[in-house]
């Protein structure tokens, strides 16, 4: 069976420079063919690393479920991952081996995708594995795999339904659709049609959708037309087309009345949720309402936030967006009210704004900022090959949608050409018909009385009636003794910088400083210098194309900046003066610390974050630099008494020049960057007075361990995190060490998961994991489990962590495995300039050699079982956990005591 080519591309997608800031010219070429067997192939051509990413779309989703079956296109991938007729094994094991990045499979209302990047010698093996999962696949399935996959769905489920507002999609979906839209129903499905899923469901869904013919395949990356064509034919050309598929088109049936639902959940703030029926993905007017919903609700600079967070204070969050699917897109609104503060003038604001917004549409200077970030947007996504975004994605979909793989040049197009009356007339279309809107209200707090009712009297009388690939390293000194690090990378015209300070949460309780000042201090930064307001700076970054960012890890504080070359100068010029010159202007302190508090409360409210903050304290103790909440906010108390003299004696003490180390990651020289760099910080002066000191002495393990049940009435999940504290980072065998992590639970195939997940079905997800370190860091268990299966997760993870300490280590093969995987996965490790630019940054913080990721093959590959046994003896210390379960107490205090983990302690989340 041959190939026939039907089309030669090379689709240079040209963004066009709006007249404020430069934009280069992208070229994404690529090589179109049709096998006979229906099987559309595109191939891209990029040599910067050797790899390839395979990307296989086929053109069915949660929309095509019938009555009764819905979430099954997301169970049936599920089930695409447990093997097939001639490898019926685990998908993730060979990959794993061959050091596979960007691994995954995912579904949603019209598509089912699945996609790995793979070093180029693994391609075949990746092609071998897909077609055989296309064209070779019932055998394999069995009754116990699918009750397997149905038990892991379903704690996905759980998960999302157990997060904050985690359940308002399905009533948004049910309020804006009418009873017969295919996307009434959300992809994750219902219980009970996951319950009644049967294995000739899983043979009809195979048969009907997974033919040849309703699929697209992507191959990006280290490979031409030619050889990818053989390739694909040689694995492919064999399978059958399947039957002639049905696709829906455009079904976008607006409201004609408003419509207003209420909900209350457990959650900490009230939330105004407004949706419109919008047209679909491939439309002209999408690309306009991207626009539309970028400046009514995208980011500081945006309409909303500007009136209802920065202007009034009424609220934490106000965001627009239109989420563009094939028949329809859904364009929304959204406003977390400040916490205190009426609803009904939330509301009220959040119309006058909308209303302004459709009366006179945007200005100029609106629009050519939103052009700019979209336009940006896209050149940073085009520099992976693979993985949720990148190169492969944007072929596979322009094809699968609009049967184009450059249609990405035409979205660009319609967004560069929009005038302020296109965008207008867009907005009005859609927002000026009915819409859906869904209110979400805390849960009251009911307290319940003790009883005075003598109930064995019977039924009280009723008397009455009552009421009813590594780069090189540059290393350079400017004249005030800044050290810069530099690595060119030029695969995109972007340069990466990062200001790095030796601070972070651990310095946040250092010689008197309050919990939460690291982080506040950092976000102040860019909330107005001495020369430039917050909008202004705001509005400088979305005209230049730039990002700028601000965040603290446990030993760091970071200012990062993207900048496109083009556009360096001045970019380096905010950079600058938001790191020298931050004004820490009280009134932006004051809406910052409204926000703050606001999301300490989302974090409370959220068991893995709650248990974030818990477990850090008791690990390290009162006084430690790490003993602080790891979500890096601090704390009410904390927050609530910062003063500006506590952020500027904060930056004073650390955010300064014998304090900082500049890395510069991208397109550009040592030669062009120290002048610039110079420029900018070259006369910045360090204080007199000497820098301060983080309290990180060696903490002692517990003899017994701890448990801490944080009670959330009516979960549906229990989550666990354990942890106890372990070797710091920049230990001598840290290798052995994260290797031993790796086998118990660090990958997906580890220990834990493939028993709590794959073995019993009873989480989504279970893993042990390190958090770095320059001190001894925190070696820790995840695992959010089904509320009836608590106890037997605990006895499951105790087992499996003793017999890893004793009678059951690791093994030659399990070795084997690990080290394949953590070496072959390294070009994909390091393929963008963010990737490079972390290892450099993290090499800094451990002290580790600038080229260190060229230094761990030869390190993995002398890795001996011997080795990993010691590590597994010096590290893991079962018995001295400290555990923290978030859950609903009534179901699983009794179990939790009856396995003597240690003494036990009761919370309420509502305390806490």
């Amino acid at each position: 069976m041959g190939l026939t080519r039907t089309a030669l591309f090379a689709a240079s997608l040209l963004v066009v420079a709006p007249a404020m800031a430069a934009t280069p010219e992208i070229n994404l070429p690529y090589e179109k063919y049709e096998l006979d067997n229906g099987l559309t192939l595109i191939v891209h051509e990029d040599r910067k690393a050797p790899l390839v990413a395979v990307s296989i779309w086929y053109h069915v989703g949660s929309k095509d479920e019938p009555a009764g079956k819905t979430g099954f296109a997301h169970l049936f991938e599920h089930l695409m991952f447990n093997g097939s007729e001639n490898y019926d094994g685990e998908w993730f094991e060979p990959l794993e081996e061959v050091g596979a990045t960007d691994l995954n499979g995912t579904t949603w209302f019209d598509r089912t995708n699945y996609f790995q990047t793979v070093p180029t010698p693994a391609l075949e093996r990746v092609l071998w594995m897909e077609s055989d999962r296309m064209g070779h696949l019932l055998g394999a399935v069995t009754q116990e795999k699918l009750d397997e996959q149905r038990g892991v769905v379903q704690n996905e489920k759980r998960q999302g339904d157990n997060q904050p507002y985690g359940r308002t999609e399905y009533s948004t979906l049910a309020g804006m659709l009418p009873a017969e839209h295919p996307y009434r129903h959300s992809t994750i499905g219902s219980m009970a049609d996951l319950d009644a899923a049967s294995l000739d469901d899983v043979k009809d869904w195979f048969k009907e959708y997974y033919g040849s013919a309703n699929a697209v395949l992507v191959l990006a990356g280290d490979i031409d037309g030619p050889t990818g064509k053989a390739l694909v034919e040689k694995y492919f050309g064999d399978i059958p087309a399947g039957p002639p598929v049905t696709q829906m088109k455009a079904n976008a049936p607006k409201l004609r009345d408003n419509k207003f639902e209420t909900m209350h959940d457990a959650v900490p703030q009230e939330r105004i949720d407004r949706n419109w029926v919008a047209p679909g993905r491939t439309t002209r007017e999408a690309a306009l309402l991207q626009l539309a919903s970028d400046i009514l609700g995208g980011g500081k600079t945006s309409r909303l936030y500007q009136k209802l967070v920065h202007e009034k204070e009424i609220a934490t969050r106000a965001t627009a967006s239109n989420q563009a699917q094939e028949l329809m897109s859904f364009y929304s609104v959204t406003v977390d009210a400040k916490q205190d503060i009426d609803l009904a003038r939330v509301e009220s604001a959040m119309e006058e704004v909308i209303a302004e917004f459709l009366a006179k549409g945007p200005t100029p200077a609106e629009l050519q900022r939103s052009k700019t970030s979209i336009n940006a947007q896209i050149i940073r996504g085009l520099e992976k090959v693979g993985g949720f975004g990148g190169k492969a994605v944007t072929l596979a979909q322009g094809e699968l949608y609009a049967g184009d793989p450059g249609f990405v040049k035409k979205q660009l197009k319609w967004v560069n050409d929009a005038t302020p009356q296109d965008v207008l007339e867009a907005a009005r279309s859609v927002m000026r018909a009915g819409f859906y809107q869904i209110t979400v209200l805390p849960n009251k707090d009911y307290k319940t009385a003790e009883s005075t009712v003598d109930r064995s009297t019977g039924i009280p009388l009723v008397p009455t009636t009552p009421d009813l690939t590594f780069p090189a390293v540059e290393e350079a000194t400017l004249q005030n003794g800044m050290k810069v690090v530099l690595a060119k990378r030029s695969t995109i015209p972007v340069v990466e910088i990062s200001v790095q300070f030796d601070a972070g949460y651990a310095a946040d309780g250092a010689e008197g400083g309050k919990l939460g000042v690291a982080s506040f201090a950092g976000s102040m930064l860019d909330e107005g210098t001495k020369r430039r307001t917050a909008l202004k700076i705001a509005e400088e970054l979305d005209s230049l194309g730039a990002t700028l960012s601000v965040g603290s890890s446990l030993d760091s504080t970071g200012v990062s900046m993207s900048a496109l070359k083009s556009n360096l100068r001045p970019s380096l010029d905010v950079l600058g003066d938001v790191i020298r010159n931050p004004a820490f202007d009280t009134s932006e302190m004051e809406k910052l610390r409204a926000q703050w508090l606001a999301r300490i409360a989302q974090e409370k409210a959220n068991p893995i974050s709650l248990a974030l903050r818990l477990l850090p304290p008791m690990l390290f103790g009162e006084g430690h630099a790490y003993g602080v909440p790891f979500t890096g906010s601090g704390t009410v108390e904390a927050i609530s008494s910062l003063t500006r003299a506590d952020l500027t004696g904060f930056q004073s003490k650390w955010l300064r020049p014998d304090n900082a180390t500049i890395f510069v990651v991208g397109d550009a020289t040592m030669a062009e960057m120290k002048p610039e760099l110079e420029r900018v910080f070259g006369s910045w002066r360090s204080p007199s007075s000497a820098k301060p000191q983080k309290n990180v002495t060696t903490v002692a393990l517990p003899a017994k361990g701890k448990v801490i049940i944080v009670d959330k009435p009516g979960a549906p999940q229990s989550l666990i995190l354990a942890g106890h504290v372990a070797p710091p980072t920049g230990a001598p065998n840290n290798i052995a060490i994260s290797t031993m992590n790796d086998i118990l639970g660090g990958q997906f195939s580890a220990r834990v998961n493939m028993n709590l997940r794959e073995d019993k079905g009873w989480s989504y997800g279970v893993f042990t994991f390190m958090q770095p370190a320059r001190g001894q860091r925190p070696w820790m268990v995840y695992a959010p489990v089904q509320t009836d299966k608590t106890k037997e997760s605990l006895q499951e993870l105790m087992r499996e962590l003793t017999e890893y300490k004793t009678t059951r280590p690791a093994t030659a093969d399990e070795l084997h495995k690990a080290v394949l995987n953590n070496t072959r996965s390294l070009p994909g490790s390091y393929e963008t300039s963010g990737n490079v630019l972390g290892s450099l940054t993290s090499s800094g913080q451990f002290g580790r050699p600038w080229n260190y990721p060229a230094t761990l093959k030869a390190q993995y590959e002398s890795l001996t079982v011997d080795a990993v046994t010691a590590a597994t003896t010096e590290v893991l210390h079962p018995e001295s956990l400290i555990w923290i379960i978030v859950g609903d107490k009534e179901k699983i205090e009794a179990g939790v005591r009856s396995l003597d983990l240690g003494d036990v302690e009761v919370r309420s989340m509502s305390d806490l």
